[in-house]
């Protein structure tokens, strides 16, 4: 036994925010399943890092997030030498993400993740015994349920929580209302072209009716995202907070730790929604692989799939029913595409309206129906 073995040290992906949530939650709740210490390590910037174009140096995300606090967490700023390790990981992997780039461009090849982002700890965490084929005995002998039902808390550091908490007053919403945190994807984010994004984007329009209920019941709404997003209409107790002069990293999670309920798509930052253990909502979803509510009471609804071979749509069991490549996160052919079997559909702002009432209308006897637990078994 080494002093090590105590400790999981991680490298978080720093290029989305969606990922980075996802290991730091999942990270932690290896480490308190394992009864260890969990270290992350992140590439720290240095100054050859000015020099290069963002394609070879990648964007770092929102770097707030590498400075969440948890019980059995330690984070780069807690350490100086930690600081120096992810110095020399960042100086390792700009040759690799040179090499990488080439091989791409110049011999059409392409190695993966491996040559451009740092993987350490990733094994641990989602595959600790190593296994090459998916064995439903084996996901259910880890307990995962259970284990996220306990949960592991991740917070904000108490000086950096009263620092937004009087952002949040800044910009008009009193600390005795509750709020509902919203992000609808746009393709504006990535600059995407209609045929490659559109499918994953929806329109913040058909969320209108849905926004005026929320507010109706006495809540205020804070729409998420960045400048790109198609500006709100002004409306009562409703912050487009995009569009403010309060937009930072710090204010992107307060703003999703601190609200009553989290409405989003099977987009990055519901990952922090789900770090921070927030009830979530999640419409217009074009996959129920990956971004699926897993806690109990958590809603979400799919975006409509017409057939062309069919000429109709499909009804949500035949959703479930089709091959895998319906589901966009694994689907060679993208959806919408003039190769594709099927067009997508975005939900009514009627359908999205009823599921909020739905969910705000919860109580502690709460319990899923029929269909609802038909779906969840068959999914």
């Amino acid at each position: 036994m080494t002093p090590f073995d105590n400790y999981i040290f991680l490298t978080p992906w720093e290029y989305a925010i969606g990922n980075a949530a996802e290991h730091i939650l999942y990270g932690a709740l290896t480490a308190k399943m394992k009864n260890k210490t969990l270290v992350l390590i992140v590439r720290q910037p240095g100054v050859l890092r000015r020099f290069l174009p963002k394609r070879i140096r990648g964007v770092i995300t929102n770097d707030e997030i590498f400075k969440v606090r948890s019980d059995g967490l330690i984070i780069p700023g807690d350490h100086p030498f930690l600081k120096f390790i992810g110095t020399i990981l960042d100086i390792i992997f700009i040759p690799l993400r040179v090499g990488d780039v080439l091989c791409r461009k110049i011999f059409r090849k392409n190695f993966g993740h491996i040559l451009r982002i740092p993987t350490l700890g990733h094994n641990i965490v989602f595959n600790p015994d190593k296994y090459r084929k998916f064995d439903w005995g084996k996901v259910h002998s880890y307990n995962w349920e259970d284990i996220l039902t306990k949960g592991v808390p991740i917070t904000i550091a108490p000086e950096k929580e009263e620092a937004a908490s009087n952002i949040r007053e800044d910009m008009g919403i009193p600390q005795d209302r509750w709020y509902v945190a919203l992000h609808v994807r746009e393709r504006g984010f990535y600059n995407e072209p209609e045929n490659r994004g559109g499918y994953r984007s929806a329109s913040i329009v058909n969320y209108l009716e849905a926004i005026k209920y929320v507010t109706a019941q006495g809540g205020w709404v804070v729409r998420l995202g960045d400048n790109s997003m198609t500006p709100l209409p002004k409306m009562e107790h409703v912050i487009d907070y995009p569009h403010t002069k309060y937009k930072s990293n710090l204010m992107d999670l307060y703003l999703i730790k601190n609200c009553r309920l989290y409405i989003g798509m099977d987009s990055g930052i519901w990952d922090v929604a789900h770090m921070f253990q927030i009830s979530t909502m999640l419409i217009n979803l074009t996959g129920w692989f990956l971004a699926f509510p897993p806690k109990y009471g958590d809603l979400a609804i799919i975006k409509h799939y017409y057939s062309k071979s069919r000429g109709r749509f499909l009804s949500v069991r035949e959703c479930l029913e089709e091959s895998p490549a319906i589901n966009y996160h694994f689907g060679e052919t993208i959806p919408d595409h003039d190769k594709s079997d099927y067009i997508i559909v975005e939900n009514t702002s009627i359908e999205i309206k009823d599921l909020v009432q739905e969910k705000l209308s919860q109580n502690i006897y709460f319990t899923y129906s029929e269909l609802q637990n038909l779906f969840v078994e068959k999914r």
